[in-house]
């Protein structure tokens, strides 16, 4: 809704189909957008714990969330040190996507506040 009408008209003009005014204006234009979406919904996906506790029912198929909750709940003193390095452990993957997208994610969310 926010691509002008003019510039479809013009695609138009110039003989674009639909497809080729998405791939050509419209994913071009969004790719901070779509970044920041990806960003966002990956580091939600990554914290998922409900679901991947209910699927995994073996101990080789566990996510990290799931081995860290496992390692709290023990009837045995909690050692902290493991649990920390689990966390940090955990916390590689989004930090590289992160800081790979980092860009793209302040772009695209300045985008959105201007609106």
């Amino acid at each position: 809704m926010t691509i002008p009408a003019s510039l479809a008209d013009a695609a138009r003009l110039d003989g674009a189909g639909p497809l080729q005014f998405l791939w050509s204006i419209i994913i071009p234009i969004s790719r901070t957008n779509l970044m920041a979406l990806f960003l966002i919904e990956f580091i939600y996906m990554w914290n998922q714990y409900l679901w991947p506790l209910v699927i995994a029912n073996a101990e080789s198929t566990r996510v990290i969330q799931v081995g860290l909750k496992v390692l709290i709940a023990t009837d045995a003193a909690v050692e902290w040190n493991i649990v920390m390095a689990g966390v940090v452990v955990a916390m590689v993957p989004p930090l590289i996507v992160l800081l790979l997208t980092q860009k793209s994610l302040v772009t695209g969310l300045s985008l959105f506040e201007e609106k």
